[in-house]
């Protein structure tokens, strides 16, 4: 099973650039020309206070660009084989006979390796689109009796 990755992360970025540019460009056009009294316009000569909300809002951008980028890279995939997992934080291939333990809590899957390995949490499961049912049945069906289910229940 293929899981995705959840398409809320992104909302929060934009809208900080969204609300910085508006506020950029409303400061612009009511921007009065002291001499006369008269709306500058567009262009106007940029003051300190533009300059800075134009600075904040090109690092916005590119906060966004650069998340986008780092989405781009992500797969995790649960089948008969093992794991397949390319994210930002972990770039790894475990096969079932290569892994102790599976465990799904209510935020996260963490994976302990055979031979004694420390447990590394893979997976936060707000990064992913899919149910933390789905994804607990997905490690039920193909990780078998290496998977714990540590959910609380009602």
């Amino acid at each position: 099973m293929r899981f995705h990755r959840s398409r809320t992360w992104y909302f929060e970025p934009l809208a900080f650039v969204a609300v910085v540019l508006a506020f950029v460009w409303l400061g612009l056009l009511l921007r009065r020309d002291v001499s006369s009294g008269l709306p500058a316009g567009l262009p106007v000569k940029i003051v300190v206070q533009e300059a800075t909300a134009l600075l904040v809002a090109a690092a916005g951008a590119l906060i966004l660009g650069l998340r986008l980028l780092v989405a781009r890279r992500f797969r995790f995939v649960v089948d008969d084989q093992g794991l397949t997992i390319h994210t930002s934080r972990v770039v790894a291939d475990f096969r079932w006979p290569a892994v102790e333990s599976v465990v799904v809590d209510d935020f996260r899957v963490v994976v302990v390796l055979a031979g004694g390995g420390q447990p590394r949490e893979v997976l936060a499961l707000s990064e992913v689109s899919e149910t933390t049912e789905e994804v607990a049945d997905a490690f039920a069906r193909y990780a078998g009796a290496r998977f714990t289910d540590a959910r609380a229940r009602p």
